[in-house]
């Protein structure tokens, strides 16, 4: 989902076609001989009978795949076809019909268009032109990093490790405009306040004109800190979330891995209508729990719940937030959180609250508070890319 297109514009641009119906196939060409950018090539029968052709296409311009919904082998075949191209190629699906459960498939896959077959003479080409746009506009790269943090019980502290994650990404390559902090916790989400930033991420215009939302309305909508890290929070709001489109949020997630190079998620951990897509979408997802008997109880069932519904190819692990290693009286400790997580553990990071509590109540990260932390320290072990 959150990837940024490594396509070059020069010259036509060739788009495959695959279907089984020759008619279709007469139509699209006669479409696409009457212009000279796109150049339509057509290999001849389902997606399943041409995978390995479809599978061997290297260069990044749109797929036009003809496949039929009820068949579940085509699905599958799609998904393979998306998960061996990391979501960066334009894939445009023709079907005779589409319910609402093919429909939800589609946006899981992140499709990039669906068009009736009945219309396709007339919405092909002009959604082929659409994705070719947006791929010469987005920056050049392999996709940004993205990090999903979300906490397995409340006060577990995935907002605090979120920010600190983003600024020890941005201290680690120098390009602190290039890291984007995003709180999806619309309802009482507190990562602005956090950082001292105001949120302006308006959701009552994104969901009234949806189709405004592209990379300069975001930079509109976006905060910076001081430090040059971007963040995307909204106000806080009750009743505009309950009529939200799910479907925007991953909009505004691929808007801002075109622009970012890491991008850390602070997502709540109440199941929303978008959380498994936003998971799917991530490279990790860190489950913070607070290093408690609870906590970590509430950290497994989390991290593994989050494996059933995302496919356990995911890359999700257990941070156990505040460890108190050391403490008189402390009652848990490492070893029973390592032997109840076994390879779920990421790691631990340590406790210190007075300095969390400077930092929040000056909008700082860790660092500008106390330069040699073990939060820091403890985090840079789990996060940053060795």
């Amino acid at each position: 989902m959150f990837t940024r297109s490594t396509y070059k514009d020069g010259g036509a641009t060739t788009v495959t076609l695959i279907t089984p119906d020759p008619g279709l196939e007469k139509s699209l060409l006669a479409v696409f001989a009457k212009q000279d950018r796109l150049v339509l090539k057509v290999l001849r029968g389902t997606i399943a009978e041409r995978e390995q052709q479809l599978l061997a296409i290297e260069e990044q311009a749109p797929l036009i795949l003809e496949i039929d919904p009820r068949n579940s082998n085509h699905l599958a075949v799609l998904e393979r076809v998306r998960k061996a191209d990391g979501g960066r190629r334009p894939i445009i699906v023709v079907t005779e019909r589409l319910d609402e459960g093919t429909l939800r498939q589609f946006f899981q896959l992140h499709i990039t268009d669906w068009i009736s077959k009945a219309k396709a003479v007339r919405d092909v080409l002009p959604a082929c032109e659409r994705a070719i746009e947006a791929l010469q506009a987005a920056p050049s790269g392999v996709g940004a990093l993205c990090y999903t943090f979300v906490s397995a019980n409340g006060g577990a502290g995935a907002t605090t490790l979120a920010i600190q994650a983003a600024f020890l990404l941005a201290r680690k390559t120098k390009r602190f405009d290039k890291t984007c902090l995003v709180d999806l916790n619309f309802q009482d989400g507190t990562l602005a306040e956090y950082l001292n930033v105001t949120p302006n991420l308006q959701l009552q215009e994104i969901m009234s004109t949806p189709e405004r939302l592209d990379a300069h309305l975001l930079e509109i909508m976006l905060s910076r800190h001081e430090s040059g890290i971007a963040v995307v929070a909204a106000p806080n709001s009750f009743t505009e979330v309950a009529n939200f489109n799910p479907q925007l949020v991953t909009l505004l997630l691929d808007l801002i891995s075109a622009s970012f190079e890491h991008v850390i998620i602070d997502l709540p951990r109440i199941w929303t209508a978008w959380s498994r897509d936003v998971l799917i979408g991530s490279n990790k997802v860190f489950v913070v729990g607070e290093m408690t008997v609870p906590g970590l109880r509430r950290a497994r069932i989390l991290a593994d719940g989050i494996r059933t519904q995302c496919g356990e190819s995911l890359d999700v692990s257990v941070i156990m937030n505040k460890d108190r290693r050391g403490w008189f009286g402390s009652f848990l400790q490492r070893s029973d959180a390592q032997r109840v997580l076994g390879a779920r553990l990421a790691g631990f990071v340590s406790y210190q609250e007075s300095a969390v509590r400077e930092a929040i109540d000056r909008g700082l990260p860790l660092y500008m508070v106390k330069s040699s932390n073990k939060i820091d320290k403890d985090l840079s072990f789990i996060v940053l890319p060795r």
